[in-house]
């Protein structure tokens, strides 16, 4: 048997699934998928505006007689009627056609209640009139559909030419296009290679599926409104438009300034004429919300080359226009296909699509495509388990994730055991991809409460406020550019969580996790990448007011300090080292572009410089130290020996010392020495005080006698400590009972003569 597959979308599904190395794989959904309906959309099919085309043979499903099924399918079999069989039901919905009042076929491939599963299943449903094609080279045969089905499921229209001795499959909805969720479409297969020109066609419909030891053969497939008409001399269809190259990366509806770039835009091409263009261009319009003309372009490149009748293609167009230059908006982009030569049915050259500029929000869902409900949670009442769900997102320019955006849903299926959980807590997890497809590297994981989101709502997942009990990561994500990410959410063991998805995950962006690894989802979930720099939590200082910072002399350094529990470190312009009292400020900076400022205040205390001075002799008031006593009328001059605290002059003059405290050195001023005689100085020079160091009491001999002598003692800060009073002696006894230190003796004669002594106390 010759097998020819519809090289639609599925095939260009296959070239994205083999570029980004996705596996599928089927979502064995149990839970009724309710609301399941398509929405109509834009894109035109081939039965529309077809008056040129000359119909040869329509079949409503009317009537069953029409229609011959095997007696025995292996306990599966096709149904003509308007009845729809209760498995169908429970797991498609209901088929959507304006006719189906009339009957429509439908293929139950699901039963659960199956004791013994069945061998790999052939079951067809075949129109019982031949076709007379003769006189017709080309032959469109279209049909609307409903269809759900496993890996190992195949649709399949056979066509024969030689009244059914033999028969040629053409492809429907081959492995990489099985659907989670039921879809309804149109088909439209171009069969002149086998039915051209031929009188005895035959047609009919044929599901395959191997087993499944739970699952029967697969859910199912429904059929109305067959239709055979002549096909056009030129007739390009475009059966899809996608805003990006999602053979080599994802298509977006939202996109963040940040990660905008140039518009490409990318056709699935079907050829359902019987001859060959040989041009095809895209003209692309586009325009914003006030219907403005952004841009107005024709170009592009077929992958194939050319495009055959009977083949598709994909028609690649990067164009001009930088979308990260347009204001913040919804934008509609109209693309036409146009040819060398005219077109039969110019209606179906013709779709739309829109793309939305953002101030933070990237994301592959859209609200304007058909949208049902998934459950990416798990399922309590049933063994089935589809643990995780997300999508993938290339970025194009370095940013920081600060949440994740989450459409959370409700349904009421067969049992309310199966609505959404909200008294559990869900997981957000995000990894960056390798070239493994299977092995990404987890770069941060956040938990939610449910009790504190809305259900039938967007949800905004803040990272910087996840559940504290469980979560593992707090805070923002810096992403870095030419890198993918991929951002998935778990609801826990025994949880059920719904979701909006848009059918089909066109570019595989969408993604799930089982304990089998990783698989396509093969819808784009309604979760988004959300930069709002809003969304991070103020600065907050760790310390507020800083508090002084005390250093001697010099501040070589200081511990910078943080904000926002030690997540921030604050930076300073301040050279270092310090040597006098000044002002520091911080800067703290979440490199977001949100910024704070602290002030510290810098206290340096720097020698004591100051001197005491009683007359000829100068005393250092800080102790403790080391000393060195200069001549300031001798350019600063080292005194030799005068390494005490204390200096006595010589001789008159002005004096200053230089004290070092180990840290730093500092000069004092200069203090001036007068009225010193010759006289004054050989008293001084013949006095004698012992012991000196004393441990109190001692003695000076004044070397003559006096009339009157007077004495003051004053320790280092000129506090008095004793005064004294003789007559007529040559010698005098004092005691210090104050505690060890330095101590002047003041010494006064009725004759003029003066001096001061200094006298250490041990």
């Amino acid at each position: 048997m010759k097998r020819m597959y519809l090289l639609s979308l599925a095939v260009l599904a296959t070239v994205v699934l083999n570029a980004q190395h996705v596996t599928t794989r089927e979502n064995y959904m149990l839970s009724q998928p309710l609301n399941e309906t398509s929405q109509n959309t834009n894109r035109p099919t081939q039965s529309q505006n077809r008056a040129g085309g000359d119909i040869i043979v329509t079949n409503d499903f009317s009537n069953p007689t029409d229609w011959t099924t095997p007696s025995d399918a292996g306990g599966y079999s096709w149904t003509v009627g308007t009845t729809t069989p209760v498995n169908i039901n429970q797991y498609m919905g209901a088929m959507e056609s304006s006719t189906m009042t009339n009957g429509f076929a439908s293929f139950a491939g699901i039963d659960l209640l199956l004791a013994v599963p069945f061998a790999a299943q052939h079951t067809y449903l075949e129109l019982n009139q031949t076709i007379d094609c003769s006189s017709n080279p080309g032959v469109i045969l279209e049909f609307e559909q409903r269809y759900r089905a496993f890996n190992s499921d195949e649709t399949i229209v056979q066509v024969s030419n030689n009244n059914g001795t033999t028969w040629t499959d053409f492809i429907v909805n081959d492995l990489v296009a099985t659907n989670a969720t039921a879809i309804q479409n149109t088909i439209a297969l171009n069969i002149s290679s086998i039915a051209g020109n031929n009188s005895n066609v035959k047609v009919r419909f044929l599901w395959t599926g191997t087993d499944d030891q739970i699952f029967g053969a697969g859910y199912g497939w429904m059929i109305d409104d067959l239709k055979i008409f002549e096909a056009h001399d030129f007739n390009l269809v475009q059966q899809n438009l996608y805003l990006g190259d999602i053979v080599t990366n994802y298509e977006y509806t939202k996109l963040p300034i940040s990660q905008a770039g140039i518009l490409t835009v990318q056709s699935a091409l079907y050829n359902g004429g019987i001859s060959t263009p040989a041009t095809v261009q895209s003209h692309v319009l586009v325009t914003d919300q006030s219907n403005a003309v952004i841009l107005n372009t024709v170009g592009g490149t077929l992958s194939a080359g050319t495009l055959a009748p009977g083949n598709q293609s994909t028609l690649t167009f990067e164009t001009t226009l930088d979308m990260s230059t347009l204001p913040i908006g919804t934008y509609m982009v109209e693309n036409t296909i146009e040819l060398n030569v005219p077109d039969g049915d110019p209606s179906d050259n013709i779709d739309t699509s829109y793309f939305e500029i953002t101030d933070n929000l990237y994301s592959h869902y859209a609200d304007y495509k058909t949208e049902y409900l998934i459950n990416p949670g798990k399922n309590n009442t049933a063994t089935y388990n589809e643990s995780t769900f997300g999508a993938m997102f290339a970025i194009n320019n370095n940013d920081t994730l600060q949440g994740i955006n989450l459409y959370i849903a409700d349904v009421t299926p067969l049992s309310t055991d199966l609505n959404t959980t909200t008294n559990n807590i869900i997981t957000v997890k995000i990894y960056q991809n390798t070239t493994d497809f299977f092995a990404p590297i987890q770069l941060a994981q956040y938990t939610f409460d449910m009790a504190t989101l809305n259900v039938n709502d967007w949800n905004t997942l803040n990272l910087y406020y996840p559940d504290p009990a469980t979560t593992v990561n707090t805070g923002y994500l810096p992403l870095v550019a030419n890198e993918t990410y991929r951002v998935t959410v778990t609801s826990e063991e025994g949880d059920v969580l719904w979701t909006f998805g848009n059918q089909p995950d066109s570019d595989f962006s969408g993604i799930q996790q089982t304990s089998n690894g990783w698989f396509s989802l093969q819808s784009e979930p309604a979760l988004e990448l959300n930069f709002d720099n809003t969304l991070v939590p103020p600065i907050l200082p760790d310390l507020t007011p800083l508090t002084d910072t005390i250093a001697l002399c010099v501040l070589d350094s200081v511990i910078a300090p943080t904000a926002n529990s030690g997540t921030l470190i604050g930076t300073t312009t301040t050279v270092f080292p310090i040597v006098s009292n000044s002002t520091i400020i911080w800067t703290f900076n979440d490199t977001i572009g949100n910024t704070f400022t602290q002030t510290q205040n810098v206290i340096i205390n720097q020698v004591d410089n100051t001197v005491n001075q009683f007359g000829a002799v100068l005393v250092a008031n800080s102790s403790g130290n080391t000393y060195q006593w200069i001549n300031c009328n001798n350019i600063n001059q080292v005194i030799t020996g005068e390494t005490n605290q204390s200096f006595t002059a010589l001789a008159n003059g002005n004096y200053a010392v230089i004290i070092n405290n180990g840290v730093c050195t500092d000069t004092s001023n200069c203090y001036s020495v007068v009225g010193l005689s010759i006289d004054k100085n050989n008293f001084e020079i013949n006095l004698i005080a012992y012991p000196n160091p004393t441990s109190g009491k001692f003695i000076i001999d004044l070397r003559d006698t006096y009339t009157t002598i007077d004495v003051k003692i004053t320790n280092l800060l000129g506090e008095n400590i004793n005064t004294y009073n003789f007559k007529n002696q040559n010698t005098v006894t004092l005691n210090i009972n104050e505690s060890e230190g330095v101590y002047f003796i003041r010494i006064q004669t009725e004759e003029g003569n003066e001096t001061i002594l200094k006298v250490i106390k041990k």
